[in-house]
């Protein structure tokens, strides 16, 4: 198992095996599973006996109950004795890990939700990652330093001053993040635009910026000046 794989493992966690079970069975259909065996033959002797009348007399819905149920995809890897319980689960977790590693990088690119099943098993370092990955490269570079001898900004003022063109920006940020609001401004940064990330209903779109952010950062500084260090 690769560094990376091992980092993953911490990302996700599951009640017990019965969880990895119902998820591979969810996943997956007994036909799925290729029968390594040949089919049994039956006996050329076997071909001329006639069933019971008994048997002629039974409707549907007793032959159903009567026939045994069908086996599960878990149930038919069991069956192919190739591998130890154990050592099918130890499969089942690491496909698991594969299949929901996919699916936060998918949802973070985007910017949607994990998949239910996925979010169910997520932990906090697992979340950790989807917001890493939802925030971009943008993301982890410093803020430009504000320059001391910039004069005082009214950042209130300017966005009051345009309500026009911040309705233009609003438009256009809506058209790739559907889900960007106007509230109040924000206590670190002045910013008034916000959006939701994962179970935080509103976080600022200056503070934490999704993918491609860069083409509105311009327009964001110029109506919301940021606030200076100890200003309150």
């Amino acid at each position: 198992m690769s560094q990376n794989d091992v980092k993953a493992t911490s990302w996700f966690a599951w009640p017990d095996d019965s969880w990895l079970i119902a998820w591979y069975n969810q996943h997956h259909t007994p036909e799925d599973i290729q029968d390594d065996e040949p089919a049994s033959v039956a006996a050329p002797w076997m071909e001329e006996v006639q069933p019971l009348d008994l048997w002629g007399s039974l409707d549907e819905e007793t032959e159903r109950r009567l026939a045994p149920p069908e086996p599960t995809a878990f149930e038919r890897l069991l069956e192919q004795r190739d591998r130890t319980r154990e050592q099918i689960l130890d499969d089942l977790a690491q496909e698991v890990v594969l299949a929901a590693t996919a699916c936060i990088e998918q949802a973070a690119q985007a910017e949607e939700m994990p998949p239910e099943w996925v979010s169910v098993i997520l932990t906090d370092a697992g979340w950790e990652q989807y917001h890493t990955l939802a925030r971009g490269p943008a993301e982890t570079r410093p803020a430009s330093p504000v320059s001391e001898e910039e004069p005082e900004q009214q950042p209130v003022e300017a966005a009051a001053d345009h309500p026009s063109m911040v309705e233009e920006l609003l438009w256009a940020l809506r058209e790739r993040y559907p889900q960007v609001t106007l509230a109040e401004p924000c206590e670190a940064c002045g910013c008034e635009i916000w959006r939701p990330i994962a179970e935080f209903p509103r976080c600022c779109l200056r503070c934490l910026p999704p993918r491609g952010y860069d083409a509105f950062s311009t327009q964001v500084d110029a109506f919301y000046p940021r606030k200076k260090k100890g200003s309150r």
